[in-house]
C-alpha cells in the first residue's frame, strides 16, 4: 500500500538531508518500476550510492511529490518514466557515473 503525500515528501528531504549536498545535486522522478528506473536507466549502484524509492497511494501523488522536489526544492528530474501508473516516487545523489539525460522508454 502506498504512503501519504506528505509522509514522503519528508522521508526524501530527510534523506536528502542526510545524505548531503546541494538540492541540485539529486535527481527526483516518479516511476512505474523504481528499480528499473534506478539501476538500469540511471545506473545507480545499488550497494554504494545514496537512493530511496516510496510508493504514494496513486499517479497524480506521485508525480506531484517529484514535481515539488524539483520545482521548489531544485532538484534535477525529469517528468516520469515507465508507461501506465507512475505509483513510485524515487531519489538519487547523482554521481560521475550515474546518467541523467535519456530517451524516457515505454516500458
Amino acid at each position: 500500500m502506498g504512503k501519504d503525500e506528505h509522509l514522503i515528501e519528508a522521508e526524501i528531504l530527510s534523506y536528502i538531508t542526510v545524505g548531503g549536498g546541494d538540492p541540485g545535486d539529486w535527481f527526483v522522478s516518479a516511476s512505474t518500476n523504481p528499480a528499473v528506473s534506478l539501476f538500469t536507466l540511471h545506473r545507480v549502484v545499488k550497494e554504494q550510492d545514496l537512493w530511496i524509492y516510496r510508493k504514494a497511494l496513486s499517479s497524480d501523488a506521485a508525480e506531484g511529490i517529484a514535481a515539488y522536489f524539483q520545482q521548489e526544492m531544485g532538484t534535477d528530474g525529469n517528468e516520469g518514466e515507465g508507461a501506465g501508473q507512475r505509483l513510485y516516487v524515487f531519489a538519487f545523489r547523482k554521481e560521475p557515473h550515474t546518467v541523467t539525460k535519456h530517451p524516457t522508454p515505454a516500458w
